[in-house]
């Protein structure tokens, strides 16, 4: 799969109701985000890391938010609080502050009560 630079996915119109909105200026359309996640499958069955993927991809212009939101699955909301929680430690260990974790859980998709029960265990 060719990545593409943010610039080249950002949505103008009014997102669809499957397209993945990050923040307000970040708007995924879901034909990438299913591309994304295959390429994200192909090479970790390739034997890279998380690390080496991420890497790639934001050397290919994608947004590092975008990447983790789709790499720990949260695009995706379901009863997986695991996930969740593998998600918010992963963005508080790049810097990111509880409330820009919240903005994005809820801005994919996840109830506030959800994201407030899981939050409250990194505060």
């Amino acid at each position: 799969m060719r990545t593409k630079p943010k610039k080249d996915f950002l949505l103008k119109a009014k997102p669809g109701p499957k397209d993945l909105v990050i923040k307000p200026d970040l708007i995924i359309p879901y034909d990438k985000v299913k591309g994304i996640e295959s390429f994200i499958e192909i090479q970790m069955r390739g034997g890279k890391s998380d690390a080496e993927i991420k890497q790639e991809l934001v050397g290919a212009g994608w947004d590092e938010r975008a990447i983790n939101v789709i790499m720990y699955d949260v695009h995706i909301v379901d009863n997986n609080l695991d996930k969740l929680y593998r998600f918010v430690k992963a963005s508080i260990d790049r810097g990111l502050t509880l409330e820009d974790v919240k903005n994005t859980l809820l801005r994919v998709g996840w109830r506030e009560d959800i994201v407030d029960l899981v939050l409250d265990d990194f505060k």
